[in-house]
């Protein structure tokens, strides 16, 4: 897996010496609420078995993530989720509540969506988010995604059934944007 910087951020593979810090930042309620998939409460226990379960037993990546780091320090996580469509994957990602409108999602989420297009050949890629989560919704339209639905999914951490809006970003529309532009201009 490749290391991907962005004018503040380094997002690299995790390690299992990541899991003290994702577990402090993924067992805030805050947090884990807006996420589908995780458990609250959420322990290092768990963010060690979640990093370990990159790959399935056939070696297939079904999901692809980087740890954001300021400075060093883990703030976040993001990943490329795989289903079916080898040309298409769904992104997720979180910061820690401290680090918070500072627009870091912003920064992984486009970093993320520029390696799927470069690294995978993906033709788009989708992303959702509670409709509760005013924050994430701010990134997706900052990266120019195209809404596509509603849907109802079971988030683990609320143990209830939620509405969740979903959204595409194809390559040509991704490239159509001034973030994608500048990021992909050749140096001088």
């Amino acid at each position: 897996m490749s290391l991907l910087k962005t004018p503040r951020l380094l997002l690299r593979a995790p390690i299992l010496a990541d899991a003290t810090r994702i577990a402090q930042f993924v067992g805030d309620l805050d947090v884990a609420r807006m996420l589908q998939r995780v458990p609250h409460p959420y322990a290092e226990a768990d963010a060690r078995w979640w990093i370990g379960t990159q790959l399935t037993p056939q070696g297939r990546a079904i999901e692809t993530v980087f740890v954001a780091t300021l400075d060093g320090n883990l703030i976040g996580a993001c990943s490329h989720l795989f289903g079916e469509k080898p040309t298409a994957a769904e992104i997720g990602y979180w910061v820690g509540k401290p680090y918070w409108g500072n627009g870091y999602g912003t920064e992984m989420a486009a970093a993320l969506v520029r390696y799927g297009f470069a690294a995978y050949g993906l033709d788009s890629t989708t992303v959702s988010h509670m409709i509760d989560n005013p924050a994430s919704a701010a990134i997706i339209a900052k990266l120019g995604f195209r809404p596509t639905g509603r849907r109802r999914t079971h988030c683990v951490a609320r143990d209830a059934e939620v509405d969740v809006l979903t959204y595409r970003l194809t390559k040509a529309e991704a490239e159509d944007q001034t973030w994608y532009k500048a990021a992909c201009r050749d140096p001088a």
